[in-house]
């Protein structure tokens, strides 16, 4: 059993977009020197802006929202490279330097990681679904107590998970189905807050059923993605096609005042 390889994952004005060689997958039928951009389960799903965002950004103001959600961010990342290096075998030999919440997070991480004695089979691997037309980074999969299955670490000061959080994790349960049958076939998902204030954690679970119906959510949601995305494919259409036009204007009088020069 092989871990398949990463897509490259891009941005654009429209989103993060991941660049997948239909050779990753060997099990469709695609021509192999063909390049695949599928769109990334965090693009879909920004298009469900959540009523709590816009009151919190109503009460902070844009600017300190904004710092805010970046130095939040910035340790939501910290903790998971860490987690994805002490799964690899690595060990955190100095405290120093970082932050107090990205420890809270890691201390809560562990305390998960002995309370389900989680065996990872694959960490931080991109996901993605030709079936679908999706893709995305899942956390991990592995096993917990011996039962298989994936996992998503959110880091809050809170202990809430929010209906949209499960859509995520749908996805990812659907997309690991497709890239990975061979290392994981998951029999629930685990959804695991990691707090950045107490160090503890706490654990939702849902199982091969919950999950079904959860992707059926996702795919719903997805329709209505691509239904709001018209508009704006359109509108990128329209400029790739405007800038097209001027740069063979600029080629082609370019042309033209080489001749004259000639002459």
């Amino acid at each position: 059993m092989t871990r398949p390889p990463n897509a490259q994952a891009e941005h654009d004005p429209t989103g993060r977009w991941y660049k997948v060689r239909p050779d990753m997958l060997q099990r469709y039928d695609y021509d192999p020197s063909l390049t695949i951009w599928l769109p990334a389960v965090s693009t879909v799903l920004d298009v469900y802006q959540a009523p709590y965002l816009r009151d919190w950004y109503g009460r902070k103001g844009i600017q300190e929202a904004e710092r805010i959600r970046d130095e939040t961010a910035a340790w939501g990342t910290q903790t998971h490279q860490l987690i994805k290096f002490i799964i690899q075998g690595n060990k955190v030999e100095t405290w120093e330097g970082i932050p107090e919440p990205v420890r809270n997070g890691l201390r809560a991480w562990v305390r998960w990681n002995i309370a389900t004695r989680f065996q990872p089979v694959i960490t931080e691997q991109s996901v993605y679904s030709l079936k679908h037309n999706y893709a995305g980074t899942m956390d991990a999969a592995g096993y917990c107590r011996d039962v298989p299955g994936i996992a998503d670490w959110k880091t809050g000061n809170s202990y809430e998970v929010y209906p949209i959080d499960w859509l995520q994790l749908a996805a990812y349960w659907q997309a690991a189905r497709e890239t990975c049958p061979d290392l994981i076939h998951p029999k629930e998902a685990r959804l695991v807050i990691l707090n950045r204030l107490t160090g503890d954690f706490r654990e939702y679970r849902k199982n091969a059923k919950e999950m079904r119906e959860a992707f059926n959510c996702w795919l719903a949601a997805y329709k209505v993605w691509r239904f709001l995305k018209k508009p704006t494919d359109e509108y990128l259409r329209d400029q790739a096609l405007k800038l097209q036009e001027s740069q063979q204007e600029i080629t082609k009088e370019g042309g033209t005042l080489g001749k004259d020069e000639e002459t």
